[in-house]
C-alpha cells in the first residue's frame, strides 16, 4: 500500500528529515572542492599578466632610512653648545669642522649649510636663531636632509623635537633628520616611538641638570656667597681673588644718584642730569628713571647682599619671576664694602616707600602707602590747647570740591553739539585740608589713644589747607638756607644744632673729643683703603712680570700675542701665576701652567715687598675699623644726628635760586611782601583783581618779574628729615631727626591767599595764578548728567 502523498509532504515551516541513504558522503564533496580549486589555480597562473615595476622618484616616510641609500641630497648640519666655556667651545668647533668635511666628502651630497647656535640652551627654540633659520630654509625646500650629532644637540624639549620632525615630514617631498648617535632617521616610519622616548630622556636630563645647578647655587647662598655678574653691575669690579672691588669712576655715579635723591630730586630729573653729564649705564645705554630706581633699591650698594630675589619656575622656558615667597631668600649684612653708608641707604629707603620707620625684618619691606596716608603730612598732630594742654590728636586729610563759575571748554555740551536743556553740567576743582581727628566727621583718632577720650568735636582747632602747609614749609627752608649761607657756623641752625648735640652728650655722658676722633678715623680709613687698592694692583703687576721673566713658554706666548698681559691670572695669597692659553696648546703645556709657576714670590722680590706692605695696610685698616665701631656704638645718637644734619645742609644748598623759567626766585616773606592781589597778611587789594580780569590793568613783564613764586614742594626733604609736626593755628613746629625744631608760619592761609603768585611750568612758561582752581595746579574737573523728562517739562513751564 503506497503512502498518501499529502501525508508524506512536510508541513509548511517544517524541514523534511533526510534519510542517511539519501545524504552524499563527506569525502566525495571535499575531493570535488579540492579538484575544482586546483583547476582554478592552474588557470589563474596561466592567465597572470606581466607587471612592470616603476621605481619611486620621491622620498617618502614609509621607505625609511634613505640617507644611506639615496644620492643627490642637499644635506645641512646643525650644531649647538649650551655654554661658552672652553670645553664647550672646543666641542662647538669640532662639530662644525666634522660635519663640513663629512658632507663635502660624501659622493652625491651637497652642503646646504652649517647651522650652529653657540652658548644657547636647547630647552626652547625661542632664542635659537640659527635653528629657526634652518627650519625656515627646510620649509622653503632648500634642504633635503638635516644631520645632527644627537637628539640632545637638536633639542632638549620633547614637544619641540616632535613638532619639528612632524612638520618636516609633512612636506612634499618630506625633509628628514638623521641623529648620528642614536642612528635614527625620521623618514623611517618605525622610528617615531624610539625618537619620542629618547627625546623625553633628553628633556629629563636637562631638568636634572637644572635641579643640580639650582641646588649648588642655593648652597652658595646658604654659605653667604653672592652669585652676581659684576661685569654687568655698576660700581664694582671683580678682584684677583674674586672679591668685590669698588670701581672709583662708577662709584661716583652711584653716590651722585643717592645724594641727589636724598636732596629731593626725583628719578626722572636725576636721569636727565646724568645724560647731560655724558654718563652711561654699565651697559653703555642712556639713563632712564627706572634704571635710577633700580640702583636706589639695590641693597648691595650699602654692603649687604640679598640672594634669590628671583626664581625660575620652568626649566624649559628659563623665565625668571619675582620670588614672592615660593622659595627662601638669603640676606647677608656687611657682605662687602659699601659704596654708600647705611644712613644714606636708610634715608633713600624711607623716601622710596614714603615711610620714616624701618622694618624690623629685612624680608618684610614696608609697602608704599596709598590714599590719604601717602601724604607726608600724615605725621602731623593737633597742638591746639584743650583743657590746658595740647590736644595731641592726629590730623586727617579731607578733600572738598568747589564749583568753577563762568568756565567753559571743549567738554561742554555746546562744543559737542548736544541740546543744553537735556543735560546738567558743572565744572569743579578739588582741594585738600587737614583737620583734627576730633572734629573730622566720621574719622576719629585711634581708640587706644590716651589723649583722646571724647568724640564730640570739642577741639577748638580749625582747618589747615595743604597748599599753605607746603608753601610755609618751603618758605621756612629758604629762610634757613639764606641764613646759613650768610653766617655759616654763626647761623641760627648751626647754633641750635650744637645745643642739641651738647644736650645729648650730657644725657649720655659723652664729650666732643669722641666726635672729633671719629671724624679723624673716617678720613684715615678712607685713605688706607685707597692705598691698599693701589698696593694690590702693583703686587699683581709685579707677579705678572715675574711670571713672564721666569717661564719661557709663557713669555713666548705673550710675545706672539696669544695672550694679553691682563690675561695672566695671579694668586695673591700663594704668590702663584697661571693663565688659560686655550685649546690650541698641548696637554703637557696646559698641565704645567695649571700647576702654577712657583718662585714668583721669592724673598726680596718686588712682589714680596708689595705683599708685605699690603699685609701691613690690612692690619692697620682692621685696627682703625675696630676703633671706629667702638666709638660709633658709644656715640650712637650723636653720630646719627651729625650725619642727618650734614645731609640737611646739603639739601639746603641744592634748593634752586632760579625757577624753571630762568628767573630769579622770589620767596614770599623774604624777597617780596605779598602779591599783586593780596598783601602780606593775605588781605585782598581792592579793585586790582577785577581790573586785571577786565583788562583795565595790564600785567606786564616788569610786574611779573616782582611777583612771588609759588614754590615747588620738596617732598623728599620733608620725608627724609621731619619726624613729626605739631599744628597750632598759624604755626607748625617740626621735629627733625637731627635734634633741632623748626617753626614755619603762614599756615592759616587758604587758596585765595596765593592769588597773584606766579608758577613756572616745566616747559619754561610762566603762569599767573588769578583763579583759585589754578593754585593746586590739578586742572578743572567736569561732570554732567542727563535731565529726566519730568524735570525738562517743569523747566519749560517755568520759562
Amino acid at each position: 500500500m503506497q503512502p498518501n502523498a499529502a501525508l508524506s509532504a512536510p508541513a509548511p515551516g517544517i524541514k523534511r528529515p533526510v534519510c542517511r541513504e539519501e545524504m552524499p558522503r563527506k569525502g566525495v564533496f571535499m575531493n570535488q572542492i579540492i579538484q575544482n580549486a586546483g583547476m582554478e589555480q592552474r588557470e589563474s597562473v596561466s592567465r597572470r599578466p606581466e607587471v612592470n615595476v616603476i621605481p619611486a622618484t620621491k622620498r617618502s616616510v614609509e621607505s625609511g632610512g634613505q640617507i644611506k641609500k639615496q644620492k643627490s641630497l642637499r644635506v645641512a648640519a646643525y650644531c649647538r653648545v649650551s655654554t661658552g666655556d672652553e670645553s664647550q667651545q672646543t666641542s662647538y668647533t669640532t662639530q662644525r669642522k666634522f660635519y663640513t668635511e663629512l658632507i663635502t666628502s660624501k659622493p652625491g651630497w651637497t652642503l646646504a649649510g652649517i647651522y650652529a647656535d653657540e652658548a644657547i640652551s636647547g630647552t626652547s627654540r625661542a632664542k635659537r636663531k640659527q635653528f629657526n633659520i634652518m627650519m625656515e630654509d627646510a620649509m622653503a625646500g632648500r634642504i633635503d636632509y638635516i644631520v645632527t650629532k644627537s637628539i640632545s644637540r637638536f633639542a632638549r624639549n620633547t614637544v619641540d623635537t616632535l613638532n619639528c620632525v612632524r612638520q618636516l615630514r609633512q612636506l612634499s617631498p618630506p625633509v628628514g633628520i638623521y641623529f648620528e648617535k642614536e642612528n635614527i632617521d625620521t623618514l623611517d616610519a618605525t622610528g617615531e616611538l624610539i625618537l619620542t622616548i629618547l627625546s623625553a630622556l633628553a628633556q629629563d636630563e636637562s631638568r636634572s641638570i637644572s635641579d643640580n645647578i639650582r641646588w649648588s647655587i642655593q648652597k652658595k647662598f646658604q654659605r653667604g656667597e653672592a652669585v652676581v655678574n659684576l661685569d654687568r653691575f655698576l660700581g664694582y669690579d671683580k678682584g684677583p681673588n674674586g672679591e668685590w672691588v669698588i670701581n672709583p669712576e662708577q662709584a661716583e655715579i652711584v653716590r651722585y644718584i643717592y645724594d641727589r635723591f636724598i636732596c629731593g630730586t626725583n628719578s626722572n630729573r636725576i636721569a636727565k642730569e646724568l645724560n647731560e653729564m655724558g654718563k652711561k649705564t654699565v651697559r653703555g645705554c642712556v639713563w632712564r628713571a627706572d634704571a635710577v630706581l633700580r640702583i636706589l633699591r639695590n641693597e648691595k650698594y650699602v654692603g649687604d647682599c640679598e640672594s634669590q630675589k628671583t626664581i625660575t619656575k620652568n626649566f624649559l622656558t628659563h623665565e625668571s619671576t619675582k620670588n614672592n615667597g615660593e622659595a627662601p631668600r638669603y640676606y647677608v649684612e656687611n657682605h662687602h664694602v659699601g659704596i654708600i653708608d647705611r644712613l644714606t641707604w636708610d634715608k633713600a629707603k624711607a623716601m622710596l616707600y614714603e615711610s620714616g620707620t624701618q622694618s624690623a625684618k629685612k624680608e618684610d619691606k614696608p609697602k608704599k602707602r596709598r590714599g590719604a596716608t601717602a601724604s607726608p603730612f600724615s605725621n602731623l598732630t593737633c597742638g591746639s590747647l584743650l583743657d590746658g594742654k595740647p590736644c595731641g590728636a592726629r590730623l586727617v586729610r579731607m578733600c572738598y570740591n568747589n564749583v568753577v563759575t563762568g568756565y567753559k571748554d571743549h567738554r561742554c555740551v555746546e562744543a559737542e553739539g548736544l541740546e543744553p536743556a537735556d543735560y546738567k553740567e558743572h565744572y569743579y576743582y578739588s582741594y585738600p585740608v587737614w583737620r583734627c581727628s576730633r572734629n573730622a566727621k566720621g574719622v576719629y583718632a585711634k581708640e587706644d589713644d590716651p589723649l583722646v577720650k571724647e568724640k564730640d568735636g570739642s577741639c577748638p582747632s580749625g582747618s589747615t589747607h595743604e597748599c599753605a602747609l607746603e608753601q610755609s614749609f618751603m618758605e621756612m627752608l629758604y629762610r634757613v638756607k639764606r641764613d646759613y649761607e650768610s653766617n655759616g657756623e654763626n647761623s641760627e641752625i648751626a647754633a641750635r644744632f650744637r645745643e642739641a648735640c651738647e644736650r645729648v652728650d650730657r644725657q649720655t655722658g659723652k664729650n666732643s673729643f669722641c666726635r672729633e676722633r671719629l671724624e679723624t678715623l673716617e678720613m684715615q680709613i678712607k685713605e688706607l683703603e685707597e692705598n691698599l687698592n693701589q698696593t694690590l694692583g702693583k703686587q699683581v703687576e709685579a707677579l705678572r712680570h715675574a711670571a713672564l721673566k721666569k717661564d719661557e713658554l709663557l713669555r713666548q706666548s705673550y710675545e706672539d700675542g696669544a695672550i694679553a698681559f691682563d690675561d695672566i691670572e695671579v694668586d695673591l695669597v700663594n704668590g702663584r701665576t697661571s693663565t688659560n692659553l686655550g685649546s690650541s696648546w698641548g696637554a703637557g703645556m696646559a698641565m704645567g701652567l695649571t700647576a702654577g709657576i712657583s718662585g714668583t714670590g721669592e724673598e726680596g722680590s718686588e712682589a714680596t715687598i708689595y705683599a708685605s706692605l699690603a699685609a701691613d695696610l690690612r692690619t692697620r685698616l682692621d685696627e682703625l675699623k675696630k676703633e671706629r665701631d667702638i666709638l660709633e656704638s658709644e656715640q650712637g645718637a650723636t653720630s646719627a644726628m651729625r650725619r642727618n644734619y650734614e645731609f640737611f645742609l646739603r639739601c639746603l644748598t641744592e634748593l634752586p635760586e632760579k625757577n624753571d623759567a630762568g628767573m630769579k626766585m622770589n620767596v614770599n616773606g623774604l624777597d617780596v611782601e605779598g602779591s599783586m592781589f593780596r598783601d602780606m597778611d593775605g588781605k585782598a587789594k581792592p579793585g586790582i583783581r577785577s581790573g586785571v580780569k577786565s583788562g583795565h590793568i595790564r600785567v606786564t613783564e616788569e610786574k611779573i618779574a616782582v611777583l612771588p613764586d609759588y614754590l615747588r614742594f620738596e617732598k623728599g626733604i620733608y620725608i627724609a628729615f621731619i619726624k613729626s609736626g605739631e599744628v597750632d593755628g598759624d604755626t607748625v613746629t617740626y621735629t627733625t631727626n637731627f635734634g633741632v625744631q623748626l617753626k614755619s608760619t603762614g599756615n592759616s592761609r587758604n587758596l585765595s591767599s596765593f592769588l597773584g603768585f606766579r608758577r613756572a611750568n616745566d616747559d619754561g612758561t610762566i603762569e599767573l595764578l588769578d583763579e583759585k582752581w589754578k593754585v593746586r595746579g590739578k586742572g578743572v574737573c567736569y561732570s554732567r548728567r542727563k535731565v529726566g523728562e519730568k524735570r525738562k517739562m517743569l523747566g519749560r513751564k517755568t520759562e
